[in-house]
């Protein structure tokens, strides 16, 4: 089984900048309902007695168009899909996830234009909290001069449709995720097919069995610069994640192995080199 599909460095549809003339307002209108489900996502992560910061509403607004980012603010985008309507271009809310094609790039693309004319007021106005969803769509997306003060052109009869909505499985949105997130951690986006990453597996396991012995002895034989039993430990850590992640089929699993052992022999140690969750 071949996971190669999906990885982030892969070549990306191309936007239709033509169509974001009609999809503008409708975008906008989007942007401003995610941006405020964006806020509520993150003051629910707030503990007691803090607020939510502006930078943390200006870190999520940065990923508010992107429908690679690993978060969920941008998946909006990739659960949208573009449908004619006569003489209009709609944006229609898919309960699935899709695949990014060149309509979910459109979509993108329109998003980052108009982000891009207003992302510090926006922040401001969600930083203080004082006006409701109606409120901010009138003043961003409504007002003279933004996307909704003029009515869109009609499409014209000479458009070809758009491609249909192709709904990605659950694998693929895991795959797709873990991915993104990898090359956000710098592992370079490397994929193992199950064979191979039995492979590394039993290798580690055999690295793991080195460490223990080297810990008994009190030698770190060059494993970094902290205690043996703390070796051990992190080492055991990593081995069961490798294994579990194989046994769900998730392929950046050696990955995550490698990149331990390769921060373990430079010092840095298991904990730092390896953030991925607890399985």
């Amino acid at each position: 089984m071949n996971f190669g599909a999906g990885r982030p460095d892969e070549a990306k549809a191309p936007a239709v900048k033509a169509d974001i003339r009609y999809i503008k307002c409708g975008v906008c209108e989007h942007l401003v309902r995610e941006a405020l489900r964006g806020v509520k996502r993150i003051a629910a992560d707030v503990k007691p007695g803090k607020k939510v910061e502006e930078s943390e509403i200006m870190d999520m607004l940065d990923n508010l168009c992107d429908p690679d980012a690993a978060g969920a603010e941008g998946e909006w985008i990739a659960r949208t899909d573009l449908v004619e309507d006569n003489e209009r271009l709609l944006l229609v809310d898919m309960p699935q996830v899709g695949e990014c094609g060149t309509e979910c790039r459109t979509v993108a693309r329109a998003c980052v234009d108009m982000l891009d004319d207003f992302d510090v007021d926006l922040a401001e106005a969600l930083f203080k909290g004082e006006k409701k969803r109606a409120a901010l769509t009138d003043e961003f997306c409504r007002q003279s001069g933004r996307p909704c003060s003029k009515k869109p052109p009609p499409l014209p009869q000479t458009r070809p449709r758009g491609p249909g909505f192709k709904a990605l499985t659950e694998e693929e949105i895991r795959m797709k995720k873990m991915m993104r997130e990898m090359s956000d951690m710098g592992l370079g986006g490397q994929v193992f097919d199950r064979d191979s990453a039995m492979q590394q597996l039993e290798t580690y396991r055999s690295m793991l069995g080195d460490a223990e012995g080297h810990a008994q002895g009190d030698d770190l034989g060059g494993l970094g610069a902290f205690g043996g039993l703390d070796v051990v430990e992190e080492a055991r850590r990593a081995v069961k994640r490798a294994a579990t992640a194989i046994r769900r089929g998730w392929q950046w699993a050696a990955t995550v192995a490698s990149e331990f052992w390769e921060g373990l022999r430079g010092g840095t140690g298991g904990k730092q080199s390896v953030s991925q969750e607890e399985l």
